[in-house]
């Protein structure tokens, strides 16, 4: 792969737009093979920058390969859990931010690791990630792998060429164009949402809206808030699959009671899975976040979270932990975004504020919020 240009701007915009480095700080770079070309140039910014970049590889394959030599014995898989999880959160805490760079080669990360390991892994990941979001400058990417372009159908080059279109896109202009929406939110109480296997009301009353236009991802385009914690009743349908902890599922479906999630069952996968995942810790069967997918670049689900929450006729909303900047009081090691495209094509919907319609069949109906189309 010769030098690209679309890389440079790409590492302008993580340092100055997304981070806002500044002099003398210091950065964990999570990296995995492959994006050499990305950290290059991250190297020779950050030197014009006067910032440090502290490299360290995190690949699928060798987490796999440590997690499935963990024993049975729930006491001794802990102790070797924490022993890699407290390395990686005291790196964490020296550092003034994390760039997270991720190459996403395996279909099942998970395969040949014991359940119970799988969960003790993922709540070890969840603190990190907390840590993460909440108390330091932070970014992701996905570097394009030839799985994530299997399940766009595209060619490797031409997957490429997609994640650099979108992930150059005008997201200061996005942003703007979301103000509306973020201002309509943050005055609501009652959110409603309808359609196929849904029927969902909450309040999110007095929580704050974030709009999320590559400040931290790359990919971006969504705008986010949370429910009230115990305000959920109802019943919701996911019509995206979902991939987590390894695990493929479709027609995800919950039952609310007093915002908890009492009943979870799926048309494929293992519900026992589904259930287990959910009883990872008091926090995980409650909404952390509530989230409309804006970017208009991403229009068709590959399972891939990353890209399908950003769709722009979805909305999703994740069980587990919530963000800081828009606290709804829920804490979890799980942060799982599972989404529902509300297109004609698949099944439609509404979504309403305060007894407004303002978004059928994945357009925004009202006339401050067509810009986002």
């Amino acid at each position: 792969m010769k030098q690209d240009a679309r890389l440079e701007k790409l590492t302008e915009n993580i340092f100055d737009y997304s981070l806002k480095v500044e002099e003398g700080e210091c950065f964990l770079v999570w990296c995995c093979e492959g994006s050499q070309y990305l950290l290059k140039n991250l190297a020779v910014e950050a030197v014009k920058r006067g910032i440090t970049l502290i490299y360290t590889l995190q690949e699928e394959y060798v987490i796999q390969a440590f997690l499935s030599t963990l024993p049975s014995n729930s006491d001794r898989a802990q102790a070797a859990v924490n022993l890699v999880i407290d390395g990686l959160e005291n790196q964490l805490k020296q550092v003034d931010g994390i760039i997270i760079i991720r190459g996403k080669e395996l279909r099942n990360p998970f395969e040949g690791v014991l359940p119970d390991n799988v969960i003790l892994w993922q709540r070890g990941i969840g603190k990190l990630f907390a840590i993460s979001i909440n108390t330091k400058k932070w970014v992701v990417l996905d570097w394009p792998t030839q799985l994530q372009a299997d399940k766009a159908g595209m060619t490797y080059n031409q997957f490429y060429d997609y994640v650099m279109r979108v992930s150059g896109i005008d997201y200061a202009a996005l942003h703007k164009a979301a103000l509306p929406l973020k201002e309509l939110l943050d005055k609501t109480d009652k959110v409603q949402i309808f359609g196929r296997g849904t029927n969902l009301t909450f309040s999110k009353k007095g929580i704050n809206t974030i709009i999320g236009t590559a400040e931290n991802s790359y990919i971006d385009g969504e705008v986010y808030t949370a429910p009230v914690r115990e305000s959920l009743e109802g019943y919701l349908t996911y019509n995206i699959a979902t991939n987590y902890l390894g695990h493929d599922f479709e027609g995800v479906r919950f039952v609310f009671s007093k915002g908890k999630i009492v009943e979870a069952s799926c048309e494929k996968g293992s519900v026992e899975m589904l259930n287990r995942i959910l009883d990872t810790d008091d926090g995980a069967r409650y909404i952390g976040e509530f989230a409309l997918g804006i970017n208009p670049e991403v229009t068709v689900p590959m399972n891939d979270i990353h890209y399908d929450e950003k769709i722009n006729a979805s909305f999703h909303l994740t069980p587990g932990q919530c963000y800081d900047t828009a606290p709804n009081g829920n804490t979890s090691s799980v942060h799982w975004d599972l989404v529902c495209l509300q297109t004609p094509e698949m099944g439609g919907g509404e979504i309403w504020c305060d007894g407004r319609l303002i978004r059928k069949n994945g357009k925004f109906v009202i006339p401050e919020l067509e810009p986002l189309g």
